[in-house]
């Protein structure tokens, strides 16, 4: 039987103490994120919990990696939570890869197109050129003040979308629906109209042989409280206005949250609509210009219970700091 000499037992000794080093400092490590995620479920009470359940996908991705980790280092009980915290993470994030029972599909399909096109943004013509690539038949562009509005005049000029509601602002809340479809009832509300100029613009047009309402907006970032407490009662009185009519509604736009933050579930679960994202996959649109792991999904398509969304994908964000959104739907009823 051999016997270790003193350097091997000194070197085996280094090692082992190494390594209860960095197992000690990967499960303070762990246990700090297990930590961020439980107290992101609180946004509903506390600024930055809100702040960080925007940050969904980054936290699953960050919880699996510490799972494996766990493993590597035998750090079995810290294991086991990683692996509990890791399942209800992702029930928000995997949950869009599946499909979803939708109601049975039109026989009209139409496109729509949104793209926060950034108010600073000066490509006008390579965003014009995208918008003629992709084709949508309605188009709603996000942070359109008077700049963009005399960019894209060229649009109704050259009856590419003859038809159109804007609202346009010297700031980037102005918002406008251009559409080769004939619009009616067009309208343009005020959110919370005593403390910000951020108008919400709608519009009807037929699909097939019935009314599709669409809706824009855009409503603010929550970089203090006090404009996030802005924008939680901006999606508040946009879903009020919608529940004033039963017509079947796509509702796009900028909403400067995540389908995580309970604010944006209140909005869906108000209005019984549907995240067009479910069965397409996580479609990040914010911070273009980072791309994963800064992509967050916070521009949106939501769609009433009797829309039937066929396809929905991200464009090239020209220049912007968000990729646009395309959604092809159609009536089931039609």
């Amino acid at each position: 039987m051999s016997e270790l000499n003193p350097s091997q037992e000194s070197s085996d000794g280094a090692a082992r103490l190494a390594g209860s080093f960095f197992g000690a400092i990967f499960a303070a490590i762990s246990l700090v994120l297990i930590t961020v995620f439980a107290f992101s479920l609180y946004g509903k009470y506390f600024f930055i919990a809100e702040l960080l359940s925007n940050f969904r996908a980054q936290l699953l991705v960050s919880l699996i990696t510490c799972t494996v980790g766990a493993i590597c280092f035998q750090r079995w009980w810290i294991g086991i939570l990683l692996v509990i915290a890791s399942i209800w993470c992702s029930a928000g994030v995997l949950s869009v890869y599946l499909q979803v029972e939708q109601p049975p599909p039109g026989k009209t399909k139409i496109r729509i197109m949104s793209h926060n096109v950034l108010a600073d943004n000066h490509s006008y013509e390579q965003v014009k050129q995208q918008f003629i690539e992709v084709d949508p038949d309605v188009l709603v562009v996000v942070e359109y003040d008077h700049e963009w509005h005399e960019a894209l005049q060229t649009l109704i000029d050259d009856e590419l979308y003859p038809y159109a509601v804007r609202a346009p602002r010297w700031h980037g809340f102005g918002i406008a629906i251009f559409s080769k479809l004939p619009l009616t009832n067009k309208q343009s509300f005020q959110l919370t109209p005593d403390i910000t100029d951020a108008p919400m613009v709608m519009a009807e047009f037929m699909v097939g042989k019935q009314t599709l309402r669409v809706a824009g907006l855009h409503v603010f970032s929550p970089t203090s409280t006090h404009r996030m407490e802005i924008r939680n009662q901006q999606i508040i009185e946009a879903a009020e206005i919608l529940n004033k009519s039963k017509t079947p509604t796509v509702i796009l736009g900028d909403f400067n949250c995540t389908p995580w933050s309970p604010f944006l579930d209140d909005f869906q679960q108000d209005l019984e609509y549907r995240d067009s994202r479910v069965g397409f996959g996580y479609q990040g649109t914010w911070c273009a210009r980072y791309r994963w792991p800064a992509l967050i999904p916070i521009d949106h398509a939501f769609v009433s219970p009797t829309v039937h969304v066929h396809d929905r994908f991200v464009g090239d964000h020209a220049n912007s700091d968000h990729y646009p959104i395309i959604v092809e739907l159609s009536l089931s009823e039609d």
